[in-house]
C-alpha cells in the first residue's frame, strides 16, 4: 500500500502534505472534514504508540513546533488588561501567574 501511494506521489511530483493542504483550503466542507479525520487519526495512532504528551513533538518539525508554541503564547499586554479589569491586588494576581506559568515567555521588541 505504501509503495502504491509513494508511486502516485512520485508520478505527479506531489507530497501528501500538499494534497491534504489543497483539499483542506479549497475543498468543500465534506472534503475538509475528511482531511481533519485523516490527520486526527494519524495523531491518535501516534498518541497510542508514544503517549499523549510526546506526540506533538514527534509529528512536527522543530521549527513548526516552535511556531505553534509562539502562536499560543499570551502577549504581555493581554495579561495587563486582564489584571486591570479584574482589579486584583498584586499578591492575588501573582498566585495564578505562578501556578499557570503565564508570562514566562521571552518577548523581544525591535524597533
Amino acid at each position: 500500500m505504501r509503495a502504491a501511494v509513494d508511486g502516485v506521489l512520485a508520478k505527479y511530483h506531489e507530497t501528501l502534505a500538499c494534497i491534504l493542504n489543497t483539499k483542506f483550503l479549497y475543498g468543500a466542507a465534506e472534503k475538509k472534514g475528511k482531511v481533519s479525520e485523516t490527520i486526527s487519526e494519524a495523531v491518535n495512532l501516534v498518541m497510542d504508540a508514544q503517549g499523549a504528551k510526546r506526540e506533538v513533538t514527534f509529528l512536527m518539525l522543530p521549527t513548526t513546533y516552535q511556531q505553534l508554541l509562539e502562536s499560543m503564547r499570551v502577549p504581555g499586554w493581554v495579561m495587563l488588561c486582564v489584571r486591570l479589569e479584574a482589579r486584583l491586588p498584586g499578591a492575588a494576581w501573582q498566585t495564578p501567574l505562578n501556578l499557570t506559568q503565564l508570562g514566562r515567555s521571552v518577548v523581544s521588541l525591535s524597533l
